[in-house]
């Protein structure tokens, strides 16, 4: 199949989500470098496991946002996620955008709110069992407000450029 011309549809910006790694082969595959759009992107809302990315991130990806998920039933993302994507993102000069969610992790200073415990593979407990496993994180409910949109110390809020073509956007 021959390469689409993406300023085709320079106004586009398509994604996909992909929460967990069941849907990243499913979903993320669909936008090649094929695909006709300015700026193609990878939701990974809620981010409920750990997530490799590698593949599309090398066929094209032009940015991921990744976020915990929020309300009332909502479940804690460990920041662990949350840094992989972060750190696959870096490694292809790729944006990325990160938002906590409900939950905010203890040690960063959130010491009201239900406390839960997560561990990288997304068991949780409820705070009064204490597990064994050394990649558990304190995590108290907060609200998306409060838990804000940072990680390690520092706000994620980065955009993709998309392409401008030709005779577009006053150029």
């Amino acid at each position: 199949m021959a390469a689409v011309d993406r300023r085709c549809l320079p106004n586009l910006w398509l994604g996909v989500s992909a929460e967990t790694q069941k849907w990243a082969p499913v979903r993320p595959d669909k936008l090649t470098s094929s695909t006709a759009a300015a700026v193609r992107f990878v939701s990974c809302e809620p981010l409920l496991g750990e997530l490799d990315i590698h593949p599309w991130l090398a066929d094209g990806l032009d940015w991921v946002i990744a976020g915990g998920e929020s309300g009332p039933r909502a479940r804690p993302m460990h920041p662990d996620w949350a840094r992989g994507l972060r750190d696959q993102c870096r490694d292809a000069g790729v944006p990325y955008f990160v938002k906590s969610g409900a939950f905010g992790p203890e040690a960063h200073g959130h010491d009201r709110g239900s406390l839960s415990l997560i561990d990288r593979r997304g068991e949780s407990w409820n705070g009064a069992e204490t597990p064994a496993s050394s990649d558990v994180v304190r995590m108290r409910r907060v609200g998306k407000g409060r838990a804000g949109r940072t990680l390690d110390g520092r706000t994620w809020e980065e955009f993709p450029r998309p392409p401008v073509a030709a005779g577009v956007g006053g150029g």
